[in-house]
Formats: C-alpha cells, structure tokens, sequence
C-alpha cells in the first residue's frame, strides 16, 4: 500500500465518525424565542416574588437591557439564563435567584438543589474534663440536615452535653437546611412555647408561626455560637433568634443574610426558576437579617472565634486557668 491510499482512508474514516448530538439548549435560538422566555421569566417573578416592588424593578430592568440589544446574540438557552439570572440579581441584589435548566434537573417536582456538600454530621466533644474547670460543651454541624437522623444525633449530643457547664455550637461552615431543625434545636435553650419567627408572604400576611416546644430538658449552661460568612439561612436563623431573646452570645463574623424562603417554580417547558417566595420575621426586632446578615456579639475573625469562646466562657466562670 502506498502513502495515496492510506491518506484516502483516513479521510473516509473522519468523516464517518458521527458528529456529537446537539442538545436542545445548544441550538440557536431565535430573537422571539429569547424574548418569550424572558416574559415567562418576568411573568413568575411578577406573580411570586417576595417583594412585588422588587418583582417591578426587576422587569424595568430588564426590558431596558432588552431594548439597548444586551440580547441580541444569545445563542443558546444555557447562555440565556445565565446572562438573565446575572441581571435579575444585579437589579434586586437578590442572589437567592437561580435560573436551572430542565434538562439539567433529573426530578423537576423536586424543589431543592442537588446535595453538593457532607450533610447530618454532629461533631461533639468536651473541652474541659478536669474537676477543678469548668466543662465546655462544643457542638458542630455541617448543615440543619432534614434528614431524621440529625434530629436523632442532636438528641444524643444533648444528652450527653447536659452534665456541661457552658456550651459553643459551631455553626461557621453552616449554609442552612431545615429552619424545624433549627427550632427544635433552639427549644433546648428556651422555654416551652417562646415565639421564635413567624414566616411572612409577599402580601405582609404571617403564614405560619413557629414556637419553642417541648424537647424534654433545657440547657440552661451560658451559650455561645460562632459564625462566618459561609453561615446561612436557617443557621442564620438560629442564631438571631438567640441572640435577640438574649440567651446566646454570638461570636465570628456577619454572617451571610439569607432570610427568605425560597421555592423553585416551572417557567415553561424548558426553564425552571428558584426565587424567594416569603420571608422570616421575628417578634423583637420587627425585621430580619436578609441582606445584612447577623450581626456578632464578638466581632473576630471566624478561624479564631472558638479560641475566643474558650476564653469567654472561662472568663465568666471566673477561671482563669487555660486549657491544655
């Protein structure tokens, strides 16, 4: 065989090969496609957004941008609704919004994001032993877990951080989860039926109010919860509510700010839409922490915050001793 033949069949072969399928959200989209799926946008948040004030300027915004041709060359769906969840948080400073693809979601009745990091870890330890300290209780999650075995790990580590004569839960590496955990954590350090939230529609009207129940013992040891920018929503939750009924100290850096309820709604047959949809409210403050976050007793760095802590609540034994 010579060199001829060999260059011949190796062009047969490239071109036998099949092109790659192209999905749907890679085809071109018309000028009319994109505008349409824009209003359905438009539409949900006109009809769910927390703010309906907000929900107006969002659109305002983004008819603007529309008109002065920013999307004029979105090729695909994917590009679309990456550049429009970029202008809708740009415009509400609202970065709860998130903008999914169907065909990305494996169950679209499904309305949270898929699990990204370790959940239903309860760190628990004892920080002092000997007789003549105090016993520090310390506490960590990873996330308010819905999962039953959380509740069932809390449980154990009450129970077992009882015999403590003060106690830091960790909640700096805390994004959220479940806010039923985070009041069923909070009736440990509260007295049965306290007003902990109520959470608020976009109309102002309280949907629901939750209280502190009866969890069978009260820790009534000094509390402190340490906190970062990586803590979240119903992390956030837990400790402003403790912070503002007075029975904890909070120790770290603002947190994140994130006090409302999100849902994930269906835009149309391609697009899928996570906003918020109500808000937190708590009695004392008449407000919450979204955008602002909360707000530290001791404001330290968050990778010195339980060194802290340590010395806080040694000082209010009146220990000075150190720890080993």
């Amino acid at each position: 065989m010579n060199l001829r033949y060999f260059l011949i069949i190796a062009i047969i072969f490239a071109f036998s090969i099949p092109a790659p399928a192209l999905s749907h959200d890679d085809i071109g989209m018309s000028p009319l496609e994109v505008r349409q799926d824009i209003e359905d946008v438009l539409m949900i948040l006109d009809k769910h957004y927390v703010y309906p004030e907000t929900a107006k300027a969002m659109r305002k915004f983004v008819n603007a941008k529309v008109l002065g041709g920013d999307y004029a060359d979105i090729q695909s769906r994917r590009e679309l609704i990456e550049k429009l969840q970029t202008d809708l948080r740009s415009s509400s400073k609202d970065s709860h919004i998130s903008l999914h693809l169907a065909s990305d979601r494996q169950d679209r009745n499904n309305h949270r994001l898929p699990k990204t990091m370790v959940e239903n870890e309860v760190h628990v330890d004892i920080l002092a032993r000997e007789s003549d300290k105090p016993k520090i209780g310390y506490l960590r999650f990873n996330k308010f877990s819905g999962d039953a075995k959380t509740k069932r790990r809390i449980i154990e580590a009450m129970n077992r951080l009882n015999v403590t004569d003060s106690l830091i839960i960790d909640l700096r590496n805390n994004p959220g989860g479940d806010p039923n955990l985070s009041a069923f954590l909070s009736s440990y350090f509260l007295r049965e039926n306290t007003h902990l939230w109520s959470i608020v529609d976009r109309n102002g009207d309280t949907l629901f109010r939750t209280d502190s129940a009866d969890v069978g013992q009260y820790y009534s040891g000094e509390l402190c919860i340490l906190i970062s920018d990586k803590t979240g929503s119903a992390a956030e939750s837990f400790a402003y509510t403790l912070k503002h009924l007075k029975r904890a100290t909070i120790i770290g850096q603002t947190s994140g700010g994130a006090a409302h309820l999100v849902q994930m709604e269906r835009v149309n047959e391609q697009i899928d839409i996570r906003i918020p949809t109500a808000r937190a409210y708590n009695p004392i403050t008449k407000t919450n922490w979204e955008g602002v976050g909360v707000i530290p007793t001791m404001s330290v760095d968050a990778s010195v915050a339980q060194q802290v802590a340590i010395q806080y609540l040694l000082k209010k034994d009146n220990v000075s001793t150190k720890l080993n």
